[in-house]
């Protein structure tokens, strides 16, 4: 039987921790003018809401992460997936568009960035990347921009390498946390791969 709360743990971590996590970063990014940083943890906010968007289809978007802000919102609308998409794509261009624009770019962020180690062409072709999925996805909607996807496509400026995190090791307390906490703890109940 699923019930409402089953998948709350996972639901509650993406939320107060990782989205929120990044929005801070944001946050304090643009308060210092980092703009690796801030075109970093766009990305990786724009690619979890994208995500969500797609397992869960309506989620907290608008009106989410406002829990620790001045507006105080602890209980967000939710939000059409496909209605988030159009914003995904502009919080992308404007955090690209910042990042180029900028005569210093900031702290560079070496070893502390544990996908692309600071490079930074790396992340822009990452956003080329995420974009281009998400305009696939939007293929068969009203939403759908056969110029955006061309563009993309004749700039060819993509990923060409994974986007992955290899730090870890196989001792506990160094794995990744999804198989330290899903697979070894848990035995790895109701883990199934899927399309997105």
């Amino acid at each position: 039987n699923v019930l409402p709360d089953f998948f709350d743990g996972e639901w509650g971590e993406i939320y107060a921790g990782g989205l929120n996590d990044l929005e801070v970063i944001r946050q304090k990014a643009t308060e210092s003018e980092d703009h690796s940083y801030y075109l970093i943890a766009t990305l990786m906010q724009a690619y979890t809401f994208q995500m969500l968007a797609d397992l869960y289809g309506e989620i907290p978007f608008s009106e989410a992460l406002k829990g620790a802000d001045e507006v105080q919102n602890l209980n967000p609308g939710f939000d059409n997936g496909a209605d988030i998409y159009p914003e995904l794509l502009n919080m992308i261009d404007e955090a690209v568009k910042r990042y180029e624009d900028a005569t210093v770019a900031g702290e560079d962020p070496g070893e502390s960035d544990l996908i692309y180690g600071g490079d930074m062409n790396s992340w822009i072709q990452f956003a080329n990347t995420l974009k281009l999925k998400m305009y696939i996805r939007m293929a068969y909607t009203s939403s759908a921009d056969a110029g955006a996807v061309n563009e993309l496509l004749t700039d060819g400026n993509f990923i060409t390498s994974d986007a992955t995190v290899s730090q870890f090791g196989a001792e506990e307390g160094k794995r990744n946390p999804f198989y330290e906490i899903q697979l070894d703890r848990l035995g790895g109940v109701n883990q199934r791969a899927s399309n997105s």
